[in-house]
């Protein structure tokens, strides 16, 4: 079935350059990117992850050796048998992101979700950096 949104022929674009994004697109879309932000003042990081469509009973977050995982799930909704996509953008699946943390408990940690973004909040003292580099041998 052919209509405006899927004509190639009239398209600008190669049917063959078009087929090859939209493939592309396809392996790329496996998960959704967790877009973060990460300030900053004198006693605290705070770090707003995106969110978007996201329940918080779907989100996860632990701590593991220095760092934090951010996890979360996005679930496709069930169409019905006679409704079909021409078109998707939108990702689902499962995605996560990792930031450092350095020495922070559980208990130093505050997370709150609201309106799609995910803020937790980590004290300063908690993050050691390293003041001087240390070279890394390569086998």
């Amino acid at each position: 079935m052919k209509n405006y949104l899927t004509n190639y022929e009239d398209s600008f674009f190669n049917p063959v350059l078009f087929r090859f994004f939209d493939e592309a697109n396809k392996a790329c879309s496996t998960g959704f990117p967790l877009k973060a932000d990460i300030l900053q003042d004198k006693n605290n990081y705070y770090v707003s992850v995106e969110m978007p469509g996201v329940k918080k009973e779907d989100i996860n977050i632990a701590l593991k050796d220095g760092y934090m995982t951010v996890e979360a799930s996005r679930e496709a909704k069930k169409e019905s048998e006679d409704l079909y996509y021409t078109n998707r953008e939108r990702f689902y699946g499962r995605a996560s992101r990792s930031f450092y943390v350095g020495d922070a408990a559980e208990e130093d940690i505050d997370a709150k979700y609201e309106d799609g973004v995910l803020t937790v909040t980590i004290p300063v003292k908690a993050i050691k950096k390293e003041t001087t580099a240390r070279k890394i041998a390569i086998n």
